[in-house]
C-alpha cells in the first residue's frame, strides 16, 4: 500500500504577494503547518489502528516543509525519532517553475542541517538518492524556468518503480510525504489540501481516499484513466 501525503502549510502558501515573488528558496512550515502535520498524524494513527496498519517504509521530498511535514506526522502517529528511517528521494520534489519555493537547499547544506536541527535528534536519514549538490531542475534557458513536462514525468514513473509499484507487490505500507503538484499527477488531477492524504494504488485499481479534507464522507472509489503512467 502506498500512501501519500502532501506537506502541510508552508511560508510561500501564505505569501501575499505574487506566488512568483516569494523571495526565498526551500521554505519550512508555518505554526499552522506544524499543527496540520501533528492532526494529520493523528488522524492517520486511528486509521491504522482501525485497519491493522502498519508502516514499512517512509519517504520524503528533499525540500524542508516535506521533511518537517515527515517528522512531525510520524511522530503524532506513534512513531518516534529513530524507530524508522526517513527516506530523502528527490524524485519526490515539486516541479520546478521558476518560483523560489521550489529550488532546494544544496545537499550538503541540508545534510548539515537534518543533523543539527534540534526537532531531529535521534532520527535516522537516507539521503543516499541525492547525488548532486545541487540536486534540482536548473533551466539553462533564463526566459523558460520550467522544468520540462517529459522530466517531471519521467521522476514520478521513478516514483512509481521505486515506491507505488513495490508496496503493492510486496505487501509493504509505505507513506510518502511531497508536494501539490506531484500529488495532483499522481491522483489524477485531485487537488489536495495541506496535509491531505491518500492511498495511490498501482494504476488500473480503485483508489481510496481514507482521510478526506473535510468532515464530509469521501467519494466512492474511482477508476483512475489508463495514463502515461502505466509501465
Amino acid at each position: 500500500m502506498f500512501i501519500y501525503c502532501r506537506h502541510g502549510q508552508s511560508a510561500a502558501n501564505v505569501y501575499e504577494g505574487p506566488f512568483e515573488h516569494y523571495p526565498h528558496a526551500d521554505p519550512d512550515l508555518t505554526k499552522l503547518g506544524e499543527k496540520q502535520a501533528v492532526e494529520g498524524g493523528k488522524a492517520f494513527k486511528e486509521w491504522a489502528g482501525e485497519n491493522d496498519v502498519t508502516v514499512t517504509r517512509v519517504a520524503c521530498s528533499p525540500l524542508r516543509r516535506a521533511i518537517r511535514t515527515a517528522v512531525l506526522y510520524m511522530q503524532a502517529a506513534g512513531y518516534e525519532n529513530g524507530s524508522y528511517t526517513l527516506v530523502i528521494d528527490p524524485n519526490l520534489s515539486e516541479r520546478v517553475d521558476g518560483t523560489p519555493s521550489v529550488t532546494g537547499t544544496p545537499k550538503s547544506e541540508l545534510l548539515d542541517f537534518l543533523e543539527n536541527e534540534p526537532a531531529y535528534k535521534g532520527m535516522s536519514f537516507d539521503a543516499g538518492a541525492i547525488t548532486k549538490e545541487n540536486w534540482w531542475f536548473e533551466s539553462a534557458d533564463p526566459e523558460d524556468p520550467f522544468e520540462p513536462a517529459d522530466d517531471f514525468i519521467d521522476r514520478l514513473l521513478a516514483v512509481y518503480a521505486s515506491h507505488i509499484k513495490p508496496a503493492d507487490e510486496n505487501g509493504e505500507v509505505i507513506l510518502a510525504f511531497s508536494h501539490g503538484g506531484v500529488g495532483l499527477t499522481l491522483t489524477q488531477f485531485e487537488t489536495m489540501e495541506n496535509c491531505q492524504t491518500v492511498h495511490i494504488p498501482a494504476f488500473g485499481e480503485p483508489r481510496t481516499l481514507f482521510i478526506p479534507k473535510t468532515s464530509e464522507p469521501p467519494p466512492p472509489p474511482q477508476m483512475p484513466p489508463r495514463n502515461k503512467f502505466e509501465p
